[in-house]
């Protein structure tokens, strides 16, 4: 197996790649724009994230059925991860991203549109869940892709920290807009999303950055797909942090779900509270993304991985004595504080590492693994709830998490690689 090529090397590699090398974010229009439509796409599905739970419940008061709904919106990546990723790598990065947000939004207004029918069915909600992520699983490795090309190699630390500002600005603010909006009608969560996936998409329009390198010789889709896996399996670092995080989703995700269902049904809560409960969680994230961009530079990155990692250990067993919806709320703040420093140590150096024409295939080999254990995870925290209750549920993760801070604290690769 080869070893981690150096920083140095990668940084000259992705600088020849971007046109804004000397331009700062916020003065760069570009990354202003692509950031600025995704904070309102985020937001929107923040909105729409927790109301699918909760429409779930209201219809059939089923914490399995909440599970299934969920894994069919996590179960694409398994599916569809790795030919989407190397299907992006030949398409137009820009128009795939468009033809994502507005297909996405179709998906939401059907539920608007059957809800107002008096039509919904609990079908629907699953076939809604899954396209949306199978349209994201294309979206999503064309906009890393495209940061490489919007952001100069020296600021990517620093804009995927900003992204996780976006994505826990809206963590912190659509769950309680979500849950607020579910009680003013159970479809105006869905249209808040549909509405936001058009907004992304007019932003996307003005991009005028060429988000492709050129055209690369194609060869058989299956080929492109082994090339991507077979990329990042020959270099250790890439392939322990990509299972590193598998595990973290598994959990964080499964103890997510758990959360919300025994804040609704066992400890009789409202929308409204779940929502703010997932907005404390938020609170901890936007904390911890805006401390990423100061600790990042200051700390070992060994030391910033053992952190995330271990602090994610001690604190998932204390899901099983939370006495509401605001001390589970407290408990993910305290979680996600420390997550976006890890991602912002781990991320830039993948999209800094990873040649441009390999960069769609290898974002997807990482949500092949990571979603794929969110799906895995949001489902077994439905079904071990309804056979097991809480307390077995939350030991079953507690027990998850504790290897996964084993792993990252021995592993040899990530020891060297973050040296």
């Amino acid at each position: 197996m080869r070893p981690l090529r150096p920083t140095t090397v990668n940084a000259d590699i992705g600088a020849a790649d971007s046109p804004h090398r000397h331009r700062s974010l916020r003065r760069n229009r570009d990354f202003v724009l692509l950031w600025t439509g995704q904070a309102v796409s985020v937001f929107g599905t923040r909105v729409a994230s927790v109301a699918y739970p909760l429409l779930v419940l209201s219809l059939t008061h089923s914490p399995a059925r909440v599970g299934l709904v969920s894994f069919a919106n996590w179960i694409p990546a398994v599916l569809f991860g790795l030919p989407a990723g190397a299907l992006v790598d030949r398409w137009n990065r820009k128009r795939v991203m468009i033809w994502c947000d507005l297909g996405r939004a179709v998906a939401l207004a059907s539920i608007v549109a059957a809800l107002a029918a008096g039509e919904l069915t609990f079908a629907q909600i699953l076939g809604v869940a899954f396209l949306d992520r199978t349209l994201s699983l294309f979206f999503s490795p064309a906009e890393v892709s495209a940061l490489r090309r919007i952001v100069p190699p020296e600021q990517l630390a620093t804009a995927v920290a900003r992204n996780e500002s976006r994505e826990y600005s809206a963590l912190l603010l659509g769950p309680p807009a979500g849950g607020a909006l579910f009680a003013v009608g159970r479809a105006a969560p869905f249209l808040a999303d549909a509405v936001s996936y058009c907004a992304s998409a007019v932003g996307l329009f003005f991009v005028k950055t060429n988000l492709q390198v050129g055209p690369t010789k194609r060869r058989r889709l299956r080929h492109e797909v082994v090339d991507g896996l077979s990329y990042l399996w020959r270099e250790p670092f890439m392939r322990t942090t990509v299972l590193l995080e598998a595990g973290a989703n598994f959990v964080s995700n499964g103890i997510a779900i758990m959360a919300i269902v025994v804040a609704r049904e066992s400890l009789g809560e409202s929308s409204t509270e779940v929502g703010l409960m997932l907005t404390i969680g938020g609170v901890g994230g936007l904390v911890g993304s805006l401390l990423a961009p100061l600790l990042q530079p200051r700390l070992n990155p060994r030391l910033i991985v053992a952190v995330g990692t271990w602090s994610w250990a001690a604190l998932v067993p204390l899901f099983a004595f939370a006495p509401s919806a605001y001390a589970f709320g407290a408990l993910l703040a305290l979680m996600l504080l420390t997550a976006p420093a890890w991602n912002s140590v781990v991320y830039a150096r993948r999209i800094s590492f990873v040649p441009d024409r390999l960069q769609g295939r290898i974002q997807s080999v990482g949500s092949l693994f990571s979603l794929g254990s969110i799906a895995l995870g949001t489902l077994s925290a439905g079904f071990l709830l309804d056979a097991f209750g809480r307390g077995a549920t939350t030991a079953f993760f507690a027990v998850a998490m504790a290897a996964v801070a084993v792993v990252a604290t021995v592993s040899p690769s990530v020891r060297r690689a973050l040296a």
